[in-house]
């Protein structure tokens, strides 16, 4: 049980997220992984830039409860998930968490939050020496997961409809 265990059995949940563009621009999201083979969650990053019309921060409600369990020390910050909290997506490829870690990605955005609100975002990954990204229901054999749906409530404020087809995932913890 390590970040270097591959697996085909993974799931996703959005956390947090900032962003910033009219026209070109760039987003910041965190999303957590989860290992349904080991059980282990991971945390990245997804730094991304493209198009689109965005401004605002959303998700902060697992902000919130990964706080308030540090602060009151109820229990790890990482297990604030249950496993039925993840989306399990549809891995072309088996990868670990050091695989994903500074790998390319894209990501889509839609969703619209004042205090309480609703996000999808659809995101891919492949490893970063690959010549091209892969194409929405494209058959591929060379990216992690491609146009991977993830829907949420957010907490926050702000508006979205982005397209971002190059980013990078970073492991943060």
């Amino acid at each position: 049980m390590a970040k270097s265990t591959k697996s085909s059995n993974w799931g996703v949940s959005r956390g947090a997220g900032v962003s910033g563009e009219v026209g070109l621009g760039g987003r910041a999201t965190q999303y957590e992984f989860r290992n349904f083979d080991t059980g282990e969650n991971f945390s990245f990053l997804f730094g991304s830039m493209g198009l689109g019309i965005s401004v605002g921060l959303s998700g902060a409600q697992k902000l919130l409860i990964k706080a308030a369990q540090r602060v009151f020390k109820l229990k790890k910050a990482t297990s604030s998930l249950s496993a039925s909290s993840y989306k399990k997506i549809t891995v072309n490829r088996p990868f670990s968490a050091e695989d994903l870690d500074l790998s390319r990605g894209a990501e889509m955005a839609a969703g619209a939050t004042a205090v309480v609100g609703v996000s999808w975002t659809r995101i891919s990954a492949m490893p970063f020496w690959t010549s091209s990204a892969p194409t929405s229901g494209a058959i591929v054999n060379n990216d992690w997961f491609t146009a991977q749906d993830v829907f949420g409530a957010d907490l926050g404020a702000g508006a979205s409809a982005a397209l971002q087809p190059y980013g990078i995932w970073m492991l943060v913890d």
